[in-house]
């Protein structure tokens, strides 16, 4: 996916020391996230034996043997399939990874408005959008991995927005090919998977850690950055460019 020039994310604030004071916004909400959770349990015993049992968490059986039954949790996303409309929202429906992700998606938007309340109206409206792109990925070769990397990076988006994540500096890079645009690595870890955001210029994509014989490898549409034994070999939207990390003796490796 990406970034357009207005809409940049501030790398050295990918931690809750500060939000990001722009990031993409060309997706956005659902109107169906951010709902509650369904309880783990369910009393259905008389109040009083409820309230003797509360001292034994943990003891299901106790529980169980006394009448007090467990809602099995969540499996399916956080809309209801039986209204899923369109091709994306019934393969989410059918796919029990996607719907995890959905999930997932719901947990980090409602901390994300939590967080940032001053703009929660805003990040309503762009999630709405957001959702109307998602579900586009019907028209691609393959609409999983498409809805999938959609969900991934606006996950990504929206905990580097509002200070959900720690990051290390950014590390710079001269790049043969590509000496006249600033070329900025941010790698945030503690994403799943672990992903980087990839600044070219104006331009700027979250990438995914991706499987590699050597080094470390981060892939998104189009761009493909591969750091080994100090140098980066960085695939741009068709330009191709050989880097080096600008601080001498430093490779550009995530840190742990």
């Amino acid at each position: 996916m990406r970034f357009d020039p207005p809409s940049r994310v501030w790398l050295n604030e990918c931690s809750p020391a500060g939000l990001v004071a722009q990031l993409v916004e060309q997706r956005t909400e659902n109107p169906r996230v951010g709902g509650s959770t369904p309880s783990q349990a369910t009393i259905t015993s008389p109040p009083f034996v409820a309230r003797r049992l509360t001292r034994f968490r943990g003891a299901r059986g106790l529980i169980l043997a006394a009448g007090v039954s467990f809602a099995e949790p969540q499996a399916g996303p956080t809309f209801d399939c039986a209204n899923a409309s369109g091709q994306v929202e019934k393969l989410i429906c059918s796919d029990a990874g996607l719907a995890a992700l959905d999930r997932r998606m719901a947990e980090v938007f409602a901390a994300a408005v939590k967080e940032w309340p001053e703009v929660a109206a805003e990040q309503r409206a762009y999630q709405r959008g957001w959702i109307k792109g998602r579900n586009d990925c019907w028209k691609e070769s393959d609409p999983r991995a498409c809805t999938e990397a959609s969900n991934r990076t606006r996950i990504v988006e929206l905990q580097i927005k509002s200070g959900q994540l720690m990051a290390p500096t950014p590390v710079g890079f001269a790049c043969t090919g590509g000496e006249d645009k600033p070329f900025l690595v941010a790698f945030c870890t503690q994403t799943e998977p672990p992903s980087a955001v990839i600044t070219y210029g104006n331009d700027q994509v979250i990438a995914f850690a991706a499987p590699s014989g050597s080094g470390a490898k981060h892939k998104a549409a189009n761009v493909e950055f591969w750091e080994h034994q100090g140098e980066a070999s960085v695939e741009w939207f068709g330009t191709k460019l050989t880097c080096r990390p600008r601080t001498a003796g430093k490779a550009a490796r995530p840190l742990p």
